[in-house]
């Protein structure tokens, strides 16, 4: 009996060290950091004046880049008015999408759209 439950602990002691060897520490990191140039540039727009930057993404709301203030929303584009508007955050998009609609024109908005208007925030 003893020899039983000894086998069976040298087998279990066994499929542990060969797990462990097969997929290594589960303390190491599985991937590298993201560099900074590595993040994508999205376009924020002011909720307070309106205005429009195009930087790298970050937790909203951000703060503008000459008040510090945390103003700044993604940015949504009309194409009826031809302006990027603030958009709402995430989980309000998430729970009523047709505030993707913009609210003047009834026309869908767009994450993409011209940067004309756009001020670009270099890193």
């Amino acid at each position: 009996m003893n020899n039983t439950r000894l086998a069976i602990a040298g087998c279990i002691v066994a499929i542990c060290l060969l797990a462990y060897s097969a997929f290594g520490s589960f303390s190491q990191p599985t991937s590298q950091p993201i560099r900074p140039d590595e993040i994508p540039q999205l376009v924020y727009v002011c909720r307070d004046s309106g205005e429009a930057f195009k930087m790298r993404a970050v937790p909203t709301p951000a703060p503008h880049p000459r008040t510090g203030n945390l103003t700044l929303m993604p940015g949504l584009y009309s194409p009826g008015l031809q302006q990027w508007l603030p958009a709402p955050p995430p989980h309000v998009l998430q729970l009523r999408p047709e505030m993707l609609i913009c609210p003047k024109t009834g026309q869908p908005m767009t994450n993409d759209g011209p940067l004309d208007q756009v001020e670009i925030i270099s890193d």
